[in-house]
């Protein structure tokens, strides 16, 4: 069935996912025309798919209550600047945890007018764009750490999983190598920290509907990082969720038998975006979710890997084209309204579901 752009129930929780094969943004309403928006990707004209879609709605920019940069991978921060900058009325949270170089572009783009930061690399420069968008006038940037409640109205709460204490102290010593030149006793052990386990994990939950929104975080073998950290937490939310956003793409690294099992109800609905340039979700990636859940959606359909070329296909395809890249799809939109324990999933033409 086609996306409802009738806007939901004063009491319905609604998830809507977006991506293009590469990109995710979340828009969510928590009730009373009240709006999260987690991540950010873009349509035409580098329009953040957000605004377009509350647009769509009749929702203006300032019933975004608040925005949520889970981490600053590129294919999560597109057109994020401008979404800040058009909802005025979002409190803005970022993770409390980031690798060197979001550490230093932030420092950089505090301490100068001119921001010194590699325009190469789009996360980077990005994170000063959002900085200045931010500062304006009375609004500011709020680290997220776990077990922080990002809004709170009636029944409604939004509770923050990760990133875990273990990630924020390692990403302090991380910044600190980096811009002090110290040299600590954990160095090696922080310079292993991962952008992924720095990613913000949300539970959603109105008292009767839960949603989980797993982001990029990943597994970590470590019982302080990463999904472990967040199983462990005995001050996480108990509400089991209907719904799941799958973490980062579908992928085995992703995957914890130990959220699934404690954290989930039986049979939930699994949504999740792809990831062309990976071709994440992969076959053995979306049997293993289809066995737990009651039903898996696509933003878009999976991209089969590309065949393995030989050296001289290669060197051949260097010589007459300087660079190759993926080519953006249509924009998937999985629309998830739940209202009362009910569940109702709308698909545009791009989504599918699995067969």
């Amino acid at each position: 069935m086609a996306i409802n752009f009738q806007p939901p129930a004063v009491a319905e929780l609604e998830v809507s996912l977006f991506g293009p094969g590469t990109g995710e943004c979340i828009v969510a309403h928590l009730g009373e025309n009240e709006w999260m928006v987690v991540d950010s990707c873009t349509v035409e004209n580098k329009v953040p798919v957000a605004l377009d879609y509350l647009t769509k709605l009749g929702v203006s920019a300032d019933r975004v209550k608040l925005i949520v940069i889970t981490h600053f991978h590129d294919d999560h921060i597109a057109g994020a600047s401008a979404l800040i900058e058009a909802c005025t009325s979002a409190e803005v949270f970022i993770s409390g945890a980031l690798t060197h170089e979001e550490s230093i572009s932030y420092s950089l783009a505090h301490a100068l007018d001119d921001v010194l930061v590699d325009k190469a690399k789009p996360s980077t420069y990005e994170i000063a764009k959002i900085i200045r968008s931010v500062e304006v006038g009375d609004r500011h940037i709020e680290f997220v750490g776990a077990n922080q409640v990002l809004y709170r109205k009636n029944n409604v709460l939004v509770h923050s999983l990760s990133p875990s204490s273990r990630a924020i102290a390692q990403s302090r010593l991380l910044f600190a190598d980096r811009l002090l030149k110290v040299e600590t006793d954990f160095r090696k052990l922080a310079n292993k920290l991962h952008p992924n386990l720095c990613a913000i994990a949300l539970h959603i939950c109105n008292g009767v509907d839960t949603v989980l929104l797993g982001s990029d975080l990943e597994v970590s073998n470590d019982p302080a990082l990463g999904w472990e950290a967040v199983v462990l937490n005995a001050k996480k939310p108990i509400t089991t969720a209907a719904l799941f956003k799958v973490p980062h793409h579908g992928s085995q690294n992703g995957h914890s038998e130990d959220v699934v099992n404690s954290m989930l109800r039986e049979k939930p609905i699994s949504i999740l975006t792809t990831f062309d340039r990976s071709s994440l979700p992969r076959e053995e990636d979306i049997l293993r979710i289809k066995s737990y859940s009651d039903s898996l959606y696509f933003t878009s359909l999976p991209k089969v890997r590309a065949p393995v070329r030989s050296r001289a296909v290669e060197e051949n395809i260097l010589l007459v084209v300087k660079s190759r890249r993926v080519v953006t799809k249509d924009m998937g939109h999985i629309q998830v309204r739940m209202l009362n324990g009910v569940s109702t999933v709308l698909l545009n033409t791009h989504a599918s579901a699995a067969a």
